[in-house]
């Protein structure tokens, strides 16, 4: 494994708080090296940090963020519908009686695969808080599965 060292390399800045890893490259071993399995992405042995893909590394990094914000913004919309304008908006105008099922089950996996899209993007960037938006991700998606199985319960009787 190549360890990469500021003050070995100049290209790298080690300065650079918003990097997605740490001026140099730790050996990696137990939950990383797990989750990047179970992720199916690469080792970090294998993720080297050069001068000409740093670059690559910060747009990777961006992509992630945004993927992340997109996951939760679909997931808090399903929870604006499924908890204030399908049971209280639109009943009040007479619109939408007993649909909060039948459009929060689709929406509900679109939340969750983007959440897991979101997560892995993450971790293919090797971003600074990749644990934390992880934790965080799969807490929302635990919660998603348990609207899915009371609207799959609502709709059965």
């Amino acid at each position: 494994m190549t360890t990469i060292d500021p003050t070995i390399d100049p290209t790298i800045d080690a300065g650079d708080s918003t990097s997605a890893a740490p001026p140099s490259v730790q050996p990696e071993g137990g939950p990383d090296a797990f989750m990047r399995r179970l992720l199916r992405l690469p080792s970090l042995e294998e993720w080297q940090v050069t001068s000409t893909q740093r670059e690559n590394e910060r747009s990777k990094r961006t992509a992630a963020e945004r993927a992340f914000s997109t996951s939760m913004m679909i997931s808090a919309v399903r929870c604006l519908l499924t908890y204030i304008v399908l049971p209280w908006i639109l009943p009040i105008v007479g619109v939408a009686r007993g649909v909060s099922a039948q459009i929060g089950i689709p929406i509900s996996v679109v939340a969750i695969v983007f959440n897991l899209l979101s997560i892995r993007r993450l971790w293919a960037a090797n971003h600074r808080w990749r644990w934390q938006c992880t934790v965080i991700g799969s807490g929302i998606i635990v919660l998603l599965v348990i609207l899915i199985v009371q609207d799959v319960q609502s709709l059965m009787g």
